[in-house]
């Protein structure tokens, strides 16, 4: 496998050659990053396990990128993800590891009749708003994408995307649920519009539909919501919401159960330009928790597919589902190429069993983004975690997966160099 992954590595070099002679325009680009990640908590152990994790992953992307006609596009982006001492040597016999994978391949039609309509076809990113229900999760270093068909309308006034993907091909047969979920694959489908004629502001509407009957638990839950999204005299404001319904069942007992969550979030800021861009911010989110003993329906918020990082916090253990999270920051420019942010997150159960503490601990974390040139970046981090009362419970989490002991600290750092090409 991994002979015919470097073939097709060799062949999409050798496309750059030859795509010219039928393409109007060819561009070749990419992208190499290197993170070391370093998790520490070595006073504390997970049976045999110390909690001290320090890696260094990278990530390469080669794309082309090219146009066939005035209305036609082809993009191709294929992507190595790995960590360092993964494969060993390159000189190590037998050494056969497959870190080399498809990352995007699709095909673009646009001005479909002579109006700003297009549609795109193949493995492509779906990301939204600020992706906390749907994202690319650029984070990890393997990211997001999803097979997908999707038809775009883009006017001066709004946007509307309207899409089919296909996240898991289970079978061709149906169910015998019947309780009537259908093939058994896992699909998402959805629409999403962007309202641009209101005043300092943009409107977001969506609905999606997540289906899933290929797994024992099945599932048909819709999402429906809104986000605003604006600013004036240097303040800025976000609020969504979101709404789910639907239904999951139980394939053994075919009980079926109806969806019932909700979630929002909230957030502002001030700039002050004069003083290095100073920026003050404050948010509040909050998604539901399934209440013990009902048994009838399901109300913990499902977060779909987001990039949580870092939308609440650092170090990943906090989803915006069974939440309560309330946040202060500030950041600053002082140079157009240096930007530095800090953060205060107190974290909180939305709903938990009698007896057992919401806590959820806080983080502080501190973020510099530096630009050396246009094309390189360089990214470092630092957080501390505190599990706060709950950690026994089994969460949180820290950034490896395992539960952080109540009343105990993590530590989360990073250091990132990201060069585009």
């Amino acid at each position: 496998m991994k002979k015919i992954l470097i073939a097709v590595f060799a062949a999409l070099v050798t496309a750059a050659w030859v795509l010219p002679v039928m393409a109007a325009d060819v561009k070749i680009g990419g992208e190499l990053r290197e993170r070391g990640i370093w998790v520490d908590n070595e006073k504390q152990t997970d049976g045999a396990q110390a909690r001290d994790v320090k890696y260094i992953e990278q990530r390469l992307r080669l794309n082309v990128d090219a146009e066939l006609e005035s209305n036609v596009k082809v993009f191709v982006s294929l992507q190595d993800s790995r960590n360092w001492g993964d494969e060993g040597s390159t000189a190590t016999t037998g050494n056969d590891a497959q870190a080399v994978d498809l990352s995007q391949a699709y095909v673009v039609f646009s001005n479909i009749l002579d109006q700003p309509l297009s549609i795109k076809v193949g493995r492509q990113v779906l990301a939204y708003g600020e992706h906390r229900l749907i994202g690319s999760f650029e984070w990890s270093n393997n990211a997001r994408r999803f097979d997908a068909i999707k038809l775009s309308y883009n006017h001066e006034v709004f946007n509307v995307d309207l899409w089919t993907a296909k996240v898991d091909e289970g079978g061709t047969t149906t169910t015998t649920s019947t309780t009537g979920f259908g093939q058994k694959d896992l699909d998402f489908n959805g629409i999403y519009a962007t309202v641009k004629a209101i005043p300092m502001n943009t409107l977001d509407l969506y609905y999606f539909q997540d289906r899933d009957g290929a797994t024992t638990v099945k599932r048909d839950v819709r999402t429906m919501g809104a986000r605003l999204n604006g600013g004036a005299i240097n303040i800025d404001w976000t609020a969504e919401y979101a709404k789910q319904g639907g239904r999951s069942s139980m394939s053994s007992t075919e009980v079926e159960t109806k969806q019932d969550s909700n979630a929002y979030a909230i957030k502002a800021g001030y700039t002050i330009p004069q003083a290095v861009n100073l920026r003050i911010g404050a948010e509040y989110d909050k998604a539901t928790g399934d209440k013990a003993g009902t048994t009838d329906k399901n109300e913990a918020f499902r977060n779909l597919y987001p990039t949580n990082h870092p939308l609440y916090g650092f170090t990943d253990d906090i989803t915006w589902s069974d939440m309560k999270a309330w946040s202060i920051n500030v950041g600053i420019k002082p140079m157009d190429n240096l930007k530095v942010a800090a953060e205060y997150w107190k974290y909180k159960a939305d709903e938990v069993a009698s007896g057992q503490s919401d806590d959820l601990g806080k983080e502080i974390n501190v973020k510099a983004n530096y630009n050396i040139t246009k094309n390189t970046s360089l990214e470092v981090a630092y957080a501390i975690r505190d599990a706060g009362n709950a950690g026994d419970s089994g969460f949180p989490k820290d950034y490896a997966g395992r539960a952080i002991p109540k009343n105990e600290d993590a530590t989360f750092a990073y250091l990132m160099l990201d060069v585009k090409f």
